[in-house]
């Protein structure tokens, strides 16, 4: 039974550069969804961290964010009607653990939007982060507010580790992950055996035992004493 998925989102940053395009720069733009995927994985590499790779279904969510925020003319995580970034994610089936966005707009090079993420401490937490384990980028152009210009919006994501995972060896058949047996906890039992019954029955006994000599001793003694008080009695009746 597969266990329900808390979905975890993190820091998701925005980035407006507020330059108005014009048709002929946009024509000229050199920014691909290629680029801004390879130039991402440039920036892990110059900080030791592994490259993500790259999800088509968090790449379809990017675009269709960006084609989302072009025909409904705006700019921000929400969309006008409130749905959350994530809601692009998982209608493409992408389970996801962790999620991040960065959006950015006005620009015509691919370096330069990175270079620009990088500089700012959400975007760059969101590129360097070790929770994300893949990328999808949608580069889309079209008109804003009354003016031309390129939505570039990056989808991070970490899906829930599978119970199958693949073999390294070339094997078709997938791994299954075998669950270590429970250890239970032994119960603490208290033994019924008669044994232990006996055991106080003879303590029992053999504290009796002594009592009861005791008090014959006493008793005896007793005695001893009225008859030693009777005979006193006697020679000085004589």
């Amino acid at each position: 039974m597969r266990n329900k998925i808390k979905k975890l989102a993190v820091f998701i940053g925005i980035l407006v550069i507020v330059i108005p395009f014009f048709p002929s720069s946009v024509s000229a733009s050199s920014i691909t969804e290629n680029s801004i995927f390879n130039l991402t994985n440039s920036e892990r590499q110059k900080n030791n961290q592994p490259a993500l790779s790259w999800n088509y279904k968090l790449a379809q969510a990017a675009r269709d964010k960006a084609s989302d925020m072009i025909n409904r003319d705006y700019f921000s995580h929400n969309t006008s009607d409130g749905k959350t970034p994530w809601t692009f994610i998982t209608a493409e089936g992408y389970n996801y653990i962790y999620a991040g966005e960065n959006l950015a707009m006005n620009f015509t090079d691919s370096g330069a939007v990175v270079s620009a993420w990088m500089n700012s401490s959400g975007h760059r937490a969101n590129i360097l982060s070790n929770n994300f384990k893949e990328l999808g980028v949608g580069v889309i152009s079209g008109e804003y507010q009354g003016y031309t210009t390129i939505m570039v919006v990056q989808m991070f994501g970490a899906q829930a580790t599978s119970v199958y995972e693949e073999n390294n060896e070339s094997s078709s058949q997938p791994v299954k992950k075998t669950p270590a047996k429970p250890v239970v906890k032994p119960e603490v039992t208290v033994s019924s055996d008669s044994g232990i019954n006996k055991e106080i029955e003879v303590n029992v006994t053999s504290s009796s035992t002594k009592i009861l000599k005791k008090r014959i001793e006493d008793f005896q003694k007793a005695c001893n004493r009225l008859i030693v008080i009777i005979n006193n009695k006697d020679k000085q009746k004589t």
